[in-house]
């Protein structure tokens, strides 16, 4: 199976570049239409969208690169504040405040319509002044805030008044007065607040300003109690208690916004749920921006945090219903650089155990989107193996473990199978003979060696063609019999032989190459039928003898001859070996003096 990544940035490709940024764009639209909780879905949705301003490849450098960068993020914070600014308009509307009504719509970074407001409140020379771009504006508002504090008329001058002539300067003096007389009273958030910083620092040309000394210089005021702390969205939502928060919680967008302009910034820090989401342990979101932040900078995660968050979105996957998109999750890398080997293998098998744990026949369009994605079809046939073995169905196990491993599907017939049905008697080993046949007629030259081992499938044919025939003659009137008895004598032996010889040698079998299966089977101690074929062989053997002398076998022979004769493989002590050790077996479960199985 394939393992999955976001092409990385910083390959500098130019089409990696385009791609990677195509996905952000992808992702920003998709989160944004995401059953989340309301301001979750603000935050991841504008998260996206803040990555591609942040990191966006630009053919230009230097100063150039940088004031496109600050473009780029003051268009996308207008767009993010923008229903807080009409909110904050409406309401100093609706209270007759005209001043306050043009101070929101700078605070929202929206020249515009703060003029349009001035000059619909009578003020046309505010109006006018607004609306200049060049650097006479700032001045003339600069001069008028002087000439007040010089005149001592700025304690008499309206605060509203005072506040669009602090921000139409450049300067934050007065909010930063403000927020830290009454913090509680302030009523702006951090993201207007630091649009106001972003807006103000970078409207002067003339100034070399770059995005990471805005951000530091919030930090500074944050610190400094002079700006409101970057509190995650979700907890100025009035259905969010606060008592589900921790204060010490910083905002998704702030925290990307600290990442660029200080890198060293854990990765971890930034992706945790609590950053975004009042359900601390939802880390879908957590999942793609992990992987979108490693692909774009050089910050990773570590082994442990990858596969923290990687199994925390496969268990919300599974709790939903949507297994076949777990599997998905767990072939996705979003750490940096290239996955090893060893985790690309565990991954693997993960992805492949909830295959196995969940797929069933009647999933078709969940096979069809695994199969679109690379999953191997023989995944699909070994979870109808796995099932098959839960349910008891050993000959449909190996028939679904046939089409994908001949070698598994022999080892299964080997440990699970032939054991059981060897030792219940005629009846099972009559079954068992035709599907040995069909097995061996589906089985290529490459595994002959697998299927003639001198324990393997083949000596067990070989013995239940030989078992069928003796039968057959011994329900056989003398005077009709035209077989080569001496042929069959000699078969006998060769397998006697073969079989005492792998009774003597106890070669210890290896494990089945698939976990624990199966709860519905019995499995008998190798050595035991072996044992016990030996036996049979021994019996099949005089009954040949006899037709050989002339002399008519038994019928019908004795069930109690076909009971396995344990006590032939008991070790020297019996049934209490001391060589064993203490706890490898247990009486409870009959098979006392027996070596434990591998």
């Amino acid at each position: 199976a394939p393992i999955f990544a976001l092409p990385k940035s910083i390959a500098r490709s130019e089409s990696t570049s385009h791609a990677l940024f195509d996905a952000l764009e992808e992702y920003s639209k998709s989160s944004a239409t995401c059953p989340l909780n309301s301001a979750t879905q603000k935050v991841v949705s504008n998260s996206f969208s803040l990555l591609v301003s942040l990191y966006s490849k630009d053919t230009a450098s230097g100063i150039m690169c940088e004031s496109r960068r600050l473009e780029a993020v003051s268009t996308w914070l207008k767009e993010v504040v923008s229903s807080d600014t009409v909110q904050a308009i409406s309401a100093s509307q609706s209270s007759g405040d005209i001043y306050g009504s043009i101070f929101a719509a700078l605070s929202g970074g929206d020249t515009a319509s703060a003029s349009s407001l001035a000059l619909d409140g009578g003020n046309p020379r505010l109006s006018l002044m607004l609306l200049n771009t060049g650097i006479q504006k700032e001045m003339f508002f600069r001069n008028q805030l002087e000439m007040w504090h010089e005149s001592g008329a700025q304690p008499y001058t309206p605060t509203g008044i005072l506040r669009i002539f602090s921000m139409a300067s450049g300067s934050n003096d007065i909010e930063r007065s403000m927020f830290k007389s009454d913090s509680v009273s302030y009523g702006i958030d951090w993201r207007r607040r630091f649009g106001m910083l972003l807006w103000s620092c970078s409207s002067n040309p003339q100034d070399q300003v770059t995005l990471s000394s805005v951000v530091k210089q919030y930090i500074s005021d944050v610190s400094a109690g002079l700006a409101p702390r970057p509190t995650p969205l979700y907890r100025n939502e009035s259905h969010v208690p606060h008592s589900a928060s921790n204060t010490k919680d910083q905002c998704l967008l702030y925290q990307v916004l600290n990442h660029h302009a200080c890198p060293d910034t854990p990765l971890i820090d930034i992706v945790t749920p609590s950053s975004h989401s009042p359900f601390r342990h939802d880390f879908s979101a957590a999942f793609h921006l992990g992987a979108a932040m490693t692909a774009l900078s050089s910050s990773t995660l570590t082994h442990h945090q990858e596969d923290l968050i990687v199994d925390a979105v496969t268990s919300q996957l599974i709790g939903e219903g949507l297994w076949e998109w777990a599997v998905y999750a767990n072939l996705c890398f979003i750490g940096s650089g290239a996955m090893s080997q060893s985790a690309a293998f565990v991954r693997r098998l993960r992805a492949k155990n909830i295959v196995s744990r969940f797929y069933t026949p009647s999933a078709g369009s969940r096979r069809s989107f695994l199969q679109k994605i690379g999953i191997p079809p023989h995944w699909f046939v070994e979870a109808d193996a796995y099932r098959c073995a839960s349910e008891g169905d050993a000959l449909g196990m190996v028939n679904n473990l046939m089409r994908f491993s001949v070698a598994n599907s022999i080892a299964a017939m080997e440990d699970l199978i032939i054991p059981s049905m060897i030792l219940e008697g005629k009846e099972s080993m009559r079954k068992l003979l035709p599907f040995l046949e069909l097995l061996r007629c589906r089985i290529s030259d490459d595994f002959l060696d697998c299927w003639n081992k001198p324990d393997g499938c083949g000596v067990i044919h070989k013995f239940l063609q030989l078992h069928a025939q003796v039968e057959k003659l011994s329900n056989t009137p003398l005077d009709q019999i035209d077989v080569d008895i001496d042929h069959l004598l000699d078969e006998a032996t060769e397998l006697e032989a073969i079989l005492s010889t792998a009774v003597e040698d106890g070669t210890t079998r290896k494990s089945l190459p698939f976990v624990k299966i199966p709860y519905g089977f019995t499995r008998a101690p190798h050595n035991v039928v072996l044992a016990e074929l030996v036996r049979m062989l021994s019996f099949l053997r005089m009954q040949l003898l006899a037709i050989s002398n002339g002399q008519q076998p038994l019928h019908d022979l004795d069930p109690d001859s076909y009971s396995s004769r344990l006590a032939i493989v008991l070790p020297p002590d019996g049934l209490y070996d001391s060589s064993t050790p203490m706890g490898a077996e247990s009486i409870l479960r009959g098979f006392c003096g027996f070596k434990a199985m591998a």
